[in-house]
């Protein structure tokens, strides 16, 4: 019975999983709010599509279970997001530029995954404390990397292809 719960609940969060990534743009942490804190529905889909798959690769990457690095990934990319809020306010002052050239972002989504790598793996480090801090520094970064692989390939198919 235990089994058939688990293939149900995989099942949901693979179908979650899958209608994110159909929607238009995602950006992770930080750089979330740069783009779409115009689109506050779309940023919450993707904001917890970005929660729940750090906290798988952070149960991958450091072999515990889904349960304890849920709620770390949950604060770490809540905060890191609120981050992100000023920038987009910043952006928006100094650049005054829409979505219609995906170049302009590269050194935008350079410094926020610096930026979100520092800042979460400062939150995360304190909920897995009897854990390494090198492979927790390793989850971080491989966790991220994925998040801002997805995100960068879908602002550039919003930006070029989307037109």
């Amino acid at each position: 019975m235990d089994s058939y719960k688990n293939l149900v609940k995989n099942k949901i969060i693979f179908i979650f999983f899958c209608f994110t990534l159909i929607t238009s743009v995602a950006y992770a942490d930080a750089g979330i709010p740069v783009v779409l804190l115009d689109i506050p529905l779309l940023m919450l889909q993707v904001l917890v599509f970005v929660m729940l798959l750090e906290a798988f690769i952070y149960k991958w990457v450091l072999k515990i279970r889904f349960k304890e690095t849920f709620f770390p990934s949950i604060v770490a990319n809540f905060i890191s997001t609120l981050v992100g809020v000023p920038i987009f306010f910043v952006k928006a002052f100094i650049w005054r530029s829409g979505l219609n050239n995906w170049v302009i972002y590269i050194p935008e989504l350079v410094v926020l995954y610096f930026l979100t790598v520092f800042i979460e793996y400062f939150i995360v480090k304190k909920y897995f404390k009897p854990i390494d801090k090198i492979k927790i520094k390793r989850a971080v970064w491989i966790a991220n990397t994925a998040s801002y692989i997805i995100i960068s390939y879908m602002l550039f198919y919003r930006t070029v292809i989307g037109r």
